[in-house]
């Protein structure tokens, strides 16, 4: 009942157990459910981006926190593109050779 898009494969509410990563959220603008017994909360509304920050990098420097951020995203670029550059590139050199036979 709290996410707007049912079947979206983003999500748009974190789950979480670690109250820095709440008060994190809380002071950057977002909004915090608590529930009675047990550990969980539940952050709102988080964006994709948010996705590849980790708690930790409120603790590192900006810059080196920044950094480490790009190269995660970068990261995530690189690992789903690859596999299509691959199967791109052998099935051109095959389709390549099969003509030049």
């Amino acid at each position: 009942m709290i996410q707007s898009r049912a079947f979206s494969p983003f999500p748009t509410v974190l789950n979480t157990e670690r109250p820095d990563v709440v008060a994190a959220n809380i002071l950057e603008g977002r909004i915090s459910i608590l529930t009675d017994g047990t550990p969980m909360a539940l952050i709102g509304p988080v964006t994709f981006f948010q996705f590849f920050s980790t708690p930790e990098d409120y603790y590192q420097k900006a810059d080196i926190a920044t950094m480490l951020r790009f190269v995660r995203f970068f990261s995530f670029l690189i690992s789903c593109s690859t596999p299509a550059i691959y199967i791109a590139v052998v099935l051109s050199t095959k389709h390549y050779s099969l003509h030049h036979c």
